[in-house]
């Protein structure tokens, strides 16, 4: 199995570190982050692969994680539009519905919502 995280900011940075501390390999997860300084932190931290955009590599994922803020969500999104047929994708922004997120992706139904704040504190 291997995830590619949208975002890799800090809910990214610990849900990525709880997954590693875990024994999830590090190089089964990517992340796509815009953010050059937030590129260099993860990366230092926990050894995956990170990029600008979708690559190759998560364009492989199984997984997508979208963890970016809300008001940022629907342009990350037109970048995987293409990429997202089968998989399942799972949003941690806030105040997103489900149907927004379906319509942004092009009508993609393998979707959840989840709010992993408090979980990602007691590392579980």
């Amino acid at each position: 199995m291997s995830i590619a995280f949208l975002g890799g900011g800090n809910m990214a940075n610990a849900l990525i570190g709880g997954l590693i501390a875990r024994g999830f390999p590090p190089g089964d997860i990517a992340v796509i982050e815009i953010s050059p300084a937030a590129r260099s932190r993860i990366a230092a931290a926990h050894g995956v692969r990170v990029s600008t955009a979708p690559d190759a590599a998560s364009g492989k994922a199984d997984t997508f994680v979208l963890a970016v803020k809300p008001q940022d969500a629907r342009a990350a999104l037109a970048s995987l539009a293409a990429s997202v047929h089968g998989k399942l994708v799972i949003s941690i922004a806030a105040g997103l519905p489900l149907a927004a997120l379906s319509r942004w992706l092009g009508g993609h139904r393998s979707l959840v919502r989840c709010m992993p704040n408090t979980p990602a504190l007691v590392g579980r």
